[in-house]
């Protein structure tokens, strides 16, 4: 790995390489130093004491940095321990006697070093952006280094943990401390050709049934109406899921220039969902033209942005090793994620009974959608991996801005943010049309209520349109922020189900009504078909597996709904069979129902 020039020290003058470090995140702890109320806090403490001494103005660049910097980026580094179930653990200055009579003889005497911080009191406490959460350890000291005196190095060792990412304040006293006493215990300081027999697949039946509501049409055609209500509400979780993320994704790409705390990124994504729920009711041309250059924009800023990368000097191929960290397992878990997050694959299907795409070309429309996922996400991570470490890329959501400024290029990070925000809007765009066809298509079938089939003047599903809207506004601003740490396990599990259920509707669709038109029909499609199911089969099976306990709950609750809407629409069949009897939308019904 190639060694910074920013942060080179004197000792490493010499040295352009340094062995890469190798870090497994299930070894890896955080460990922050010292972000107690007596040392930030502008109204309280030593602030308080300086003001005093009138010495407050020179330590007001000291105070602007912690809250401008420091802090925000503290906070970016915990939430993402947090969220991919790291370990994290504190460090603080704290004596166990009110007296202080426990502490170290340096905090016992006079000058910078001493202090007295009671363990209860309101200075020895963490500030509270970056409180300790439950089962995160929080470690006392009366010394620089939370390795001298304490338990620490014991509990990494009781952890297994190998590897230590310390951040805090101050660097040359506590912080420097830590690293050296921890690097004396030895410790480290710091999927496309699976995918084409379903991109194949969704071609046909795009072709054979181009009708809003897509998959769930399908696989009620082949499977029954029943398990097609199921494949609805497993791609609504999707869908739901998908655009308070991207929401979030465009606020915090505004947090690289501007660092802005979880409420403000909250209210930013929510009115960003709001005006998309404007544009959403308009003509579909004007989303249409937008999307389009958006998205044309996007692919040009990140392919150059990832030449420039390796192009720039500072990449080398050693440095991407290794190419798979997880496997083959964590490589189709990503795929899965892969295929459902960017524009197109999806939304090809949904959108089909409004385009005006040649049926038997939209074979063409799937590769397209795939290449360009394939080539915007493959290029950039091939981009910033010749030039970060593995576990950087693991994190990387698209080409990122930091790499740039690694590089000393400032104005590609800025360009890569816009970029990014746009790819967002792209996204956004994508999964709010879908999600409101998808409830279309459902009301078609009386899977749902017909006012989801209400078209507005502009042909737009307006009812469904709100609907997308209130679920969105309340995943992003009324949910738990500890619900973001499932959405990935979740969305690999049942994108793996969906898939699986369109693959077999299929084969068996194949089977049952060969003479249904098919403008595009796939060759060899018995085979493509069955290497679909074991494909998607082994996504949910690599999901599953990663899948943890506040997941599975989250999942249960959705089904739980899924079943009570369930029950409420066969009651409604019952009771109203002339609104609710249930529809199957296909080649030969579809010209007998009513607009």
């Amino acid at each position: 790995m190639k060694i910074k020039e920013k942060y080179r020290s004197f000792y490493y003058a010499t040295m352009d390489e340094v062995p890469e470090p190798r870090i497994d995140p299930k070894k890896t702890a955080l460990l922050l130093v010292d972000l107690q109320n007596e040392f930030v806090l502008r109204d309280f403490g030593e602030a308080l004491q300086f003001k005093a001494a009138g010495e407050w103005d020179r330590w007001v660049p000291f105070h602007d940095r912690l809250d401008d910097i420091v802090i925000p980026n503290n906070k970016k580094l915990l939430d993402f321990f947090r969220r991919n179930r790291m370990t994290v653990t504190y460090g603080r200055i704290a004596c166990l006697r009110e007296d202080g009579e426990d502490r170290s003889p340096v905090q016992k005497s006079e000058g910078w070093n001493g202090m007295l911080l009671p363990v209860n009191s309101y200075a020895a406490q963490i500030i509270d952006p970056l409180k300790p959460q439950e089962n995160e350890i929080v470690v006392n000291k009366t010394t620089d280094s939370v390795t001298t005196g304490t338990n620490y190095l014991t509990l990494l060792q009781f952890m297994g943990i190998e590897t230590v990412v310390v951040t805090g304040i101050v660097t040359d006293q506590c912080v420097a401390c830590t690293v050296r006493g921890l690097a004396d215990a030895g410790y480290k300081v710091i999927c496309v050709v699976l995918v084409l027999p379903l991109c194949f697949i969704y071609a046909e039946m795009t072709s054979m049934m181009p009708y809003a509501g897509g998959q769930n049409i399908w696989v009620t055609n082949a499977l029954g109406w029943n398990v097609g209500f199921g494949a609805c509400w497993l791609v609504m979780l999707l869908y739901v899921m998908a655009m308070p993320t991207v929401a979030y994704g465009i606020a915090s790409m505004v947090g690289y220039l501007v660092p802005i705390d979880a409420l403000p990124t909250k209210i930013m994504a929510a009115v960003i969902l709001v005006v998309w729920f404007f544009l959403s009711n308009k003509e579909m041309k004007l989303l249409a033209r937008l999307q389009n250059i958006l998205f044309w924009s996007t692919l040009a800023v990140s392919l150059a942005a990832s030449l420039i990368f390796v192009f720039s000097g500072h990449w080398s191929f050693q440095t991407m090793e290794p190419i798979f960290p997880n496997g083959f397992s964590g490589y189709t878990a990503a795929v899965a994620l892969l295929i459902m997050k960017f524009v197109g694959f999806d939304l090809i299907p949904q959108l089909s009974e409004e385009a005006k795409f040649p049926k038997k070309d939209l074979w063409k429309a799937f590769m397209g959608s795939l290449g360009c996922t394939v080539l915007i996400y493959g290029m950039a991570v091939v981009g910033v991996g010749g030039i970060v470490t593995t576990d950087w890329i693991i994190n990387t959501d698209i080409v990122d801005p930091r790499v740039a400024d690694l590089i000393g290029m400032h104005w590609l990070g800025v360009v890569i943010v816009i970029m990014g925000a746009l790819t967002c809007i792209t996204t956004l765009s994508s999964f709010w049309l879908s999600a409101s066809r998808i409830l279309y298509g459902a009301a078609k079938q009386h899977q749902m209520t017909r006012r989801f089939a209400t078209l507005n003047r502009n042909g737009q599903p307006q009812t469904a349109n709100i609907v997308v809207g209130i679920l969105s506004i309340y995943f992003t601003v009324f949910a738990p922020d500890e619900w973001v740490n499932y959405i990935y396990a979740i969305y690999g599990l049942a994108a793996g189900c969906v898939y699986l259920l369109v693959a077999v509707s299929f084969l068996r669709l194949r089977s049952t009504h060969p003479e249904w038109p098919r403008p595009y029909r796939i060759k060899a499609g018995v085979l493509l078909g069955v290497l679909g199911v074991a494909f998607c089969a082994w996504v949910i099976y690599t999901s599953a597996i990663a899948t943890d306990l506040g997941a599975w709950v989250v999942l249960i609750i959705y089904a739980a709904l899924g079943v009570a809407l369930w029950a409420y629409t066969k009651a409604m069949q019952k009771r109203d069979p002339a609104n609710w009897a249930p529809v199957e939308l296909s080649p030969d019904t579809v010209g007998r129902q009513e607009e």
